[in-house]
C-alpha cells in the first residue's frame, strides 16, 4: 500500500481558543482513505519539533526537504520517505563543509 495523496484542509475558528485547525485527508493506491487533525498551537508545534529525530532535523537544517509520497513497509513496521538534499537550496556553510576535500595520508 502506498500513500498517493495528502490533501490539507485549513479551518479557521475565530471564536475558539485554538484559532485554526488543520485537517488532512490521506489516500492510498488501494482506495483506503483516512483523516488526521493538527491543532495549530505553539505548545503542540514545539512538542512536534522535539519529536523529530536528530538526523531528519540535520537534513532540514542543511536545506533538505521531504519528497512527496511515502511507502508503508509493513515488514519493518515503518513508513519510508524520500529526503532530498538539493545543493542549490543548501546554505553556504553546509555546502562548503560537504564539498571539502580531505588530504591523503602517506
Amino acid at each position: 500500500m502506498k500513500i498517493t495523496g495528502v490533501t490539507p484542509w485549513l479551518v479557521k475558528s475565530g471564536g475558539s481558543y485554538w484559532g485554526e485547525f488543520l485537517f488532512v485527508e490521506v489516500t492510498t493506491d488501494e482506495g483506503i482513505s483516512g483523516w488526521g487533525e493538527v491543532t495549530t498551537t505553539t505548545r503542540l508545534a514545539n512538542r512536534a519539533l522535539r519529536a523529530i529525530p536528530p538526523l531528519i532535523k540535520a537534513y532540514l537544517r542543511t536545506g533538505g526537504f521531504v519528497g512527496e509520497g511515502a511507502y508503508v513497509d509493513e515488514d519493518f513496521n515503518t513508513i519510508d520517505v524520500c529526503v532530498v538534499m538539493d545543493t542549490g537550496r543548501m546554505t553556504e556553510r553546509y555546502l562548503q563543509f560537504y564539498q571539502r576535500t580531505r588530504g591523503r595520508r602517506g
